[in-house]
């Protein structure tokens, strides 16, 4: 039998949960009126001269002592309705003496403790309804041995889940047909890319659809950075569901140039089709939007892949009024807001007002249902302060970040954001001593020994959050919009770059601040004029993280932020060829000799930065990079002589396609025997290290073109691989459609009127006294 407590229901979910099971026990049609004007009915059936009332009571907060007092007050109506017969449903849990109390508060001629049903009592109906069970996912999915599921999974602990955490989401979750839609996606073809704008419910769908999961004993995978990542753990035949989170990025457009530079727009597809090939493994994707987009036009491998299918838009024009109405009550009830402030939203229906508001999102409905983030909002200022959150949500973080926090909390949230919005604490404290220690020269702010520890207790709960995991603690941003803020800030106060670049630990941060002010519209034409007018303290700053040999970043985890010099290097012409200017150019000559001296003391070629190397040289439209045949020379000559000592067939691919052709005869004749070599001593490893039909397809492009460049006969090599590839693609497709129709029935589109939105809202006025 089912062992429920019912916690994480709200009223209103117990009171459809109890007219299900008793219309499923009953075998009729019960009728729901609406809270508040009930006139002590919640759920009638009246047919034939029988009349049965049922009243639903929750009372949680309150329990027993608030249950009674409240059917006290309802005695004197229920007997005048005189009904045949009378049930109180309660979620407490009842004692024979309990229901004592209770058939004697009604009176003993109109109730029956048989018809006293109590916590123990809905467990049985549970257990004697199945499908009831199934159609309320907020009991099973937040019950004890689910949320165990989840909390013992290592991947949700070294991902920052929570017990909190899961339970908050799930009862603040409304299951739209949206989430239903993206459920038979995954039944059906194993992958589903969430997207939207900011704020409009993706994480929340993406975690929702994880803990179902999990709860169906699939091991969860968090990709935290790179694709190659899952693509390492996937293991045939095991049921796993990896997830990746703002897989494209935030706003940040050094993120979009990470994932789509360095084939990582291949690894990301061949994942995904290592994942639609699997009969046990499911991916889900989230993104925003627009970056969708820009990478569609960005990639050529994605606008081939047919993503576009498997892609759920979630926007406000997706939600009814009825499923904004449940985000808002659910969000408010199971929420620490005062009565006082709970009163200001019931007065007058003003939440009605916030339910039909064009600019209604989940997260602005989560930020004003929490009494830490409104405290200091006086109560009879509280629908003042909500307006203006709706009018302008970047206002108030805004307001908090110029008006309400220290220098140092302002100083560690640059700092957080230069790395990407969540660091390990012990590197993010080396990098707010750096930056902050910046700031108090440039601008006076007085220092203290312990601005860190200040700082983040300033923050966490606000603009922050903390998790401890088993071994190491991190910070990280609460919520993705305030990378949006930061932005922002970033461009309307420019020197704010320059602070960031004179503080920069690592080369992830001025990476992502200058490819962030790449795209010149006159915003961000501002901050590179700045980081211009700074050009000598620019190149010595930048010069600085550029030639040291590692770095640390904070990415959630401690790990080397050590670029190679062949990558440092492109990365300095790719800016002066995208930027179109040459400030960065000084520092060339410093990065190629670094990169000889590597070379010559046997440290190995990084063929892959080589060959984007010599392409943007090759390609530039800019004298100053076109002039660069030294370096051209350089890089073709180590990436050859790399590829003669063997070396895989992506990178002689790489290499032969940044090259077009060999320059002449010798080194054709090397690289043709740096492929025989590449056979004999890596060709069957490789094979052996495809996972699916789509890194067999890639291995056997690349095999292609080394064909046709080098003009060797290397069929038999492309058959054995595409004879590998034809018997994974033939895997058993019988379950693609397993539960898709289940889901995509499985929530009801009927939508709620007025009258039912105010009775489910009159509820919040019950069970607080």
């Amino acid at each position: 039998m089912p062992n429920y407590d019912f916690h994480e229901l709200s009223p209103y979910d117990f009171e459809i949960l109890t007219r299900d099971l008793l219309q499923a026990e009953w075998k009729i049609r019960l009728e729901s009126f609406k809270t508040g004007s009930d006139g002590g009915i919640d759920l009638r059936y009246a047919e034939d001269g029988n009349k049965t009332i049922v009243q639903c009571k929750h009372y949680l907060r309150t329990g027993l002592a608030g249950l009674l007092k409240t059917l006290k007050k309802e005695a004197t109506k229920i007997r005048k309705l005189n009904p045949q017969k009378y049930y109180v449903v309660t979620s407490l849990p009842l004692s024979p003496a309990n229901k004592d109390e209770i058939v004697a508060t009604i009176g003993a001629n109109i109730l029956s403790p048989s018809n006293v049903l109590g916590q123990e009592d809905l467990n049985n109906l549970l257990g004697r309804n199945e499908t009831v069970e199934r159609q309320h996912y907020k009991l099973w999915l937040a019950s004890v041995p689910v949320l165990n599921k989840i909390i013992n999974n290592a991947t949700f602990v070294n991902s920052s889940f929570a017990v909190k955490k899961a339970k908050a989401a799930i009862q603040t979750h409304v299951q739209t047909q949206t989430f239903a839609e993206a459920m038979a996606m995954l039944r059906k073809s194993r992958v589903v890319i969430i997207a939207g704008p900011p704020g409009v419910g993706k994480t929340t769908m993406a975690n929702i659809l994880l803990y179902e999961h999990v709860r169906e004993d699939y091991e969860a995978i968090v990709v935290q950075e790179n694709p190659r990542e899952a693509s390492q753990m996937f293991q045939d035949g095991v049921r796993q569901i990896f997830y990746y989170d703002d897989f494209m990025g935030t706003a940040f457009l050094g993120d979009r140039e990470g994932l789509l530079s360095g084939n990582r727009d291949r690894t990301l597809l061949e994942l995904i089709a290592m994942i639609r090939d699997s009969m046990h493994a499911r991916l889900i994707l989230t993104t925003r939007d627009h970056l969708f987009n820009q990478a569609l036009s960005h990639s050529e491998r994605f606008r081939h892949a047919n993503l576009a299918d498997e892609k759920i838009v979630l926007q406000m024009s997706n939600y009814g009024q009825g499923e904004r109405a449940r985000i808002l009550y659910n969000h408010v009830h199971f929420s620490e807001l005062p009565v006082e402030y709970q009163s200001e939203l019931l007065d007058n229906d003003f939440y009605m007002e916030i339910v039909r508001s064009s600019r209604f999102n989940p997260r602005l409905v989560e930020w004003m249902a929490s009494y830490q983030r409104v405290s200091k909002i006086p109560v009879e200022q509280y629908k003042t302060f909500v307006r203006t959150l709706l009018n302008n949500p970047s206002e108030i973080w805004r307001h908090a970040f110029h008006e309400q926090i220290s220098d140092a909390a302002r100083s560690l949230l640059l700092a957080l954001y230069s790395i990407g919005g969540s660091a390990d604490v012990t590197d993010l404290e080396s990098l707010f001593s750096s930056i902050h220690s910046v700031r108090a020269a440039r601008y006076t702010i007085h220092r203290k020994p312990n601005d860190f520890n200040l700082a983040c207790k300033e923050l966490i709960g606000s603009f922050i959050e903390f998790f401890e995991l088993p071994t190491h603690e991190i910070l990280k941003l609460t919520d993705p919009s305030l990378i949006d803020l930061m932005d922002g800030i970033l461009l309307e106060e420019p020197d704010n770059g320059m602070d960031l670049i004179t503080g920069a630990m690592s080369f992830s941060q001025i990476n992502r601040l200058f490819l962030f002010a790449i795209e010149f519209d006159e915003t961000r034409r501002r901050l590179c004029e700045r980081l211009q007018q700074h050009a000598d303290t620019v190149r010595k700053e930048v010069r600085r993280i550029l030639t040291s040999e590692s770095h640390r970043i904070g990415t959630g985890r401690p790990r080397a932020d050590n670029p190679s010099f062949e990558r440092r290097l492109h990365w300095v012409l790719q800016i002066t060829d995208e930027w179109r200017d040459v400030l960065l150019m000084p520092l060339v000559e410093d990065l190629y000799a670094q990169m000889t001296s590597a070379w010559c003391n046997g440290g190995p070629t990084d063929i892959e930065s080589c060959a984007r190397l010599v392409k943007l040289i090759d390609e530039s439209s800019m004298q100053s990079l076109r002039g660069l045949t030294e370096i051209m020379e350089a890089c073709t000559s180590a990436m050859v002589h790399a590829a003669s000592r063997g070396c895989s067939s992506r990178e002689l691919a790489q290499l032969l396609s940044a090259l077009q052709s060999p320059s002449d005869t010798n080194m054709a004749e090397t690289l043709r025997n740096g492929y025989e070599k590449y056979r004999h001593s890596r060709f069957d490893a490789e094979i052996s290290e495809c996972k699916s039909a789509a890194e067999f397809g890639g291995m056997v492009s690349d095999l292609r073109i080394i064909e046709d460049v080098l003009e060797i006969d290397i069929s038999e090599d492309i058959a054995e691989v595409e004879s590998c590839e034809s018997i994974v693609a033939q895997g058993d497709a019988r379950q693609a459609d397993l539960d898709a129709q289940y889901w995509t029935d499985h929530v009801s589109a009927r939508e709620m009127s007025t009258d039912e939105i105010r009775g489910m809202f009159a509820s919040l006025r019950i069970d607080r006294d």
